[in-house]
């Protein structure tokens, strides 16, 4: 990413695919990045509710399913993704949750190997999407899928199909490898990958789960608005409504409830500070770095409750009430404050890392520090002059004529698998120079020759990429067998009451 903080940062190596390649696409046509963004939420907003409504189906009435996905989309934790912390990828993740809950119903209750077909698409997309809410998902999924094994007596089948299921985990992990690999190979050239990635600090109290907090300011706020997670009050009276009901239920009453109360209680205690100590021991949870961040699961909780309350309601005129009632209280709080709209050239190039300094590379210092620089290539050391050149975004090229040797600098923040040719022939790179330090610098000797500092893959990266292409191919093998043991793996899935 070539302007981003100063000499350019491999960023595209790490950044959340989904949202990244999706908005490039809508770029390539609206040539506007503000009316991208835009249209990205809008997707994942639309998707994520859609989906969930259609899951809900599987299990109450369409009016029920359609309240439980409102209080879903006007959540809290949702509104502040968007509007205060900008977290795109964490918010579009919520896309693929409902398609993980279709395939487990589908696998698990209809004994369907198209649900397979739902869990692969829902696991990929959040590997790509955001993969830290893959670990956060597992806090409701696994719950659920329990629920699911017992109240159906599905064990036998998935046993009968087990290595099916875990040929398509294979297959998920080995989609996701040009992605998933150099992310966990390569986080370590940065700062970010050289400690833990839990902060402390970040826990809820019981404040967070009661009332509804939407700070103006706050504290010394002058940004975006203040940032402060909590549940909701709406939330709080749905799931304080949800235990009563489990706690008054009948004997064999109830059962839907029984996995969604633990899961509460459970993301509940990870929030708090009092699991501070599994973070730190378990990097895996560790690396979902704020304790808070189990809302991500935690936003599920109140709709299902809610659906499941409501899915015996006779009565039209209250289920529309509650609906407009939702819209109402949440509505007034899509807003952000004080954005500035800068020239959209400005968003193509930053001094600043602004994913913050964590995320320089190891043998780089702060890139507000280094001088600013129009141009790539530029002679150091010795005589000499360049002819020609031409710089794009990961490849420059240039004709040099050296009257003696040369030294030169390619005013880039060094990674791996960047590469210095000299007449075709590779040359050594110096980047821990601390007079340009973590930038690339190289020699020539005198004479004229054709220079060029080329960005390529490292083995790391191409191993990931033969992974996923061999994955490819394999997923077509999946398919054609899940296709001959199920005839029909491909008809259209109903939705609506069951």
């Amino acid at each position: 990413m070539d302007g981003f903080g100063n000499y350019g940062m491999p960023m595209a190596i790490i950044i959340q695919q989904t949202t990244s390649y999706l908005g490039a696409i809508i770029t390539l046509f609206t040539h506007d990045i503000f009316i991208s963004y835009n249209i990205v939420v809008l997707i994942g907003a639309f998707f994520s509710t859609y989906l969930l409504y259609c899951f809900f189906t599987l299990h109450f009435s369409e009016e029920a399913a359609l309240l439980g996905a409102t209080l879903f989309n006007f959540a809290p934790y949702r509104i502040i993704n968007i509007y205060i912390r900008g977290a795109l990828p964490e918010f579009f993740s919520h896309v693929f949750f409902p398609v993980v809950f279709i395939g487990l119903y589908l696998f698990i209750k209809k004994r369907s190997m198209k649900g397979l077909i739902y869990l692969f698409i829902g696991f990929v997309g959040i590997l790509l999407t955001h993969p830290f809410t893959f670990i956060i998902g597992m806090f409701i999924w696994v719950p659920y899928a329990v629920y699911l094994v017992w109240e159906s007596g599905s064990a036998n089948f998935i046993r009968d199909n087990i290595l099916y299921l875990l040929l398509m985990f294979l297959l998920v992990i080995g989609i996701s490898a040009f992605y998933i690999i150099p992310l966990y190979l390569e986080i370590k050239y940065f700062y970010y990958g050289t400690g833990s990635h839990f902060i402390t600090g970040n826990f809820l109290t019981l404040k967070n789960y009661l009332g509804d907090q939407w700070y103006y300011f706050y504290q010394n706020d002058i940004e975006v608005r203040g940032h402060v997670i909590h549940l909701g009050l709406i939330e709080s009276l749905v799931i304080t409504a949800g235990m009563i009901s489990l706690f008054f239920s009948k004997k064999g009453k109830g059962k839907f409830l029984y996995w969604i109360v633990p899961s509460l209680l459970v993301l509940i205690f990870f929030t708090t500070h009092y699991a501070d100590f599994i973070f730190k021991k378990i990097n895996l949870l560790g690396n979902i770095q704020h304790n808070w961040r189990l809302f991500t699961s935690i936003v599920f909780i109140a709709p299902l409750i809610l659906a499941y309350l409501l899915n015996k309601v006779k009565s039209k005129t209250l289920l529309y009430l509650i609906f407009f009632v939702v819209i109402i209280f949440r509505f007034p709080q899509l807003y952000g404050k004080n954005y500035l709209l800068e020239k959209q050239d400005t968003y193509y190039w930053t001094k600043l890392n602004l994913a913050g300094n964590i995320m320089n590379t190891v043998w780089t210092g702060p890139t507000q520090d280094y001088p600013v620089k129009k141009i790539k290539g530029e002679i150091l050391e010795g005589k000499g002059k360049i002819i020609k050149r031409n710089e794009r975004n990961s490849w420059r090229e240039y004709e040099i004529k050296a009257d003696t040797d040369l030294r030169l600098v390619d005013y880039t923040f060094y990674f791996p698998g960047w590469k210095v040719y000299v007449d075709k022939k590779e040359v050594p790179i110096e980047f821990q120079d601390m007079n340009y330090r973590g930038v690339i610098t190289y020699k020539i000797p005198k004479g004229k020759h054709t220079v060029l500092v080329k960005f390529t893959d490292t083995k790391v990266r191409l191993l990931a990429n033969m992974v996923s292409l061999f994955s490819l191919g394999a997923l077509g093998v999946y398919f054609t067998i899940l296709r001959r043991r199920a005839p029909n793996i491909l008809s259209t899935t109903r939705f609506g009451p069951q």
